[in-house]
């Protein structure tokens, strides 16, 4: 989890009195490489950690911290960055186009607490939320908004950032096969908690499935308690069989959920939709489900095959 990682960095840097200088990506253009979200810290002993989209702007924001952290450390500030050389002023010196928003926040030990409560909450995966503004970082805890991430700005005094912590995606995969396998240890490295539901407890790729957080065993109609609705909650249905790939689909298809793909021959495909429409979800309904699931790459291997799902999944994550 690069977020715990990178908090906990930084809550070791301010614990020892090592003042950090935290950048923030709150704003960007879909051309820009640091998305809202992206954070980098830069500490007075010149450690740094995290990132705000590499290349030209990591070096330039360094050169700067080096200079701020030698001096009197400024209150919370935004500074926007231009990815193009024709700008005359605030150049990330990136030729990408577009523009970043970053909050520049200065942490000493006086902000030890706040960091650690938003540790906390990760590591629980608790629903917390925390805020910077021009007074500083302020840990709200259980009050949860729309958005993951937000920012606010009417003028240079008056703004705010605000960010959920302690969520995870997590995938629910129907089927402990091959390319459920795969695909567990894919979307494990892409730091997605994994879900597996499988109704044969014995079979050899269920049971090599180290990158799975939970695995249960029961039959595809009753496994809905089990699915957290969020837009962090991710469903890929590929069991050994039809009948129970359409009663993982019937038991997801209503349920709010960022993603729902399908693993099938288009005819296969055909019959389950057919069933389920006779029994009362609509062709509407129907068309929220990527089916065949996955990318099309010419994949062949159940690797290859994990690939084209994975990249799939992230298109909709980042859509």
């Amino acid at each position: 989890m690069k977020d715990l990682k990178f908090w906990k960095q930084v809550a070791e840097k301010i614990e020892s009195d090592v003042p950090t200088l935290l950048w923030i990506t709150v704003e960007a253009s879909k051309s820009s490489p640091g998305k809202p979200g992206f954070k980098m810290a830069v500490a007075k002993d010149f450690d740094i950690f995290g990132t705000c989209g590499g290349g030209a702007l990591e070096t330039k924001i360094i050169e700067e911290s080096k200079k701020i952290l030698y001096s009197d450390l400024p209150s919370p500030t935004l500074r926007v960055f231009y990815h193009d050389k024709l700008k005359t002023h605030e150049q990330s010196g990136l030729i990408c186009g577009g523009k970043q928003t970053i909050v520049l926040l200065s942490l000493t030990s006086d902000n030890h607490e706040t960091i650690q409560k938003i540790i906390s909450a990760i590591e629980e995966h608790n629903y917390a939320s925390y805020e910077i503004n021009k007074e500083g970082i302020e840990y709200l805890g259980i009050d949860i908004f729309d958005k993951i991430i937000s920012f606010e700005f009417e003028d240079e005094e008056n703004w705010r950032y605000k960010e959920i912590c302690g969520i995870f995606n997590t995938l629910y995969i129907f089927g402990g096969g091959h390319v459920a396998l795969a695909l567990s240890q894919i979307m494990r490295l892409l730091e997605f908690n994994i879900v597996v539901f499988e109704t044969r407890p014995k079979i050899s790729t269920l049971k090599s499935n180290n990158f799975a957080e939970i695995i249960i065993v029961e039959k595809a109609d009753e496994i809905t308690e089990h699915i957290e609705e969020s837009e962090s909650s991710y469903v890929a249905i590929m069991s050994h069989d039809l009948t129970l790939d359409k009663e993982a689909l019937f038991a997801v298809i209503r349920k709010n959920v960022k993603y729902i793909g399908m693993m099938g021959s288009k005819k296969k495909i055909r019959s389950v939709y057919k069933q389920l429409e006779n029994e009362g979800i609509s062709k509407e309904e129907l068309k929220k489900v990527c089916a065949p699931i996955g990318l099309r790459i010419n994949d062949f291997t159940a690797e290859e095959i994990a690939v084209g799902i994975a990249g799939q999944i992230i298109a909709h994550k980042n859509g």
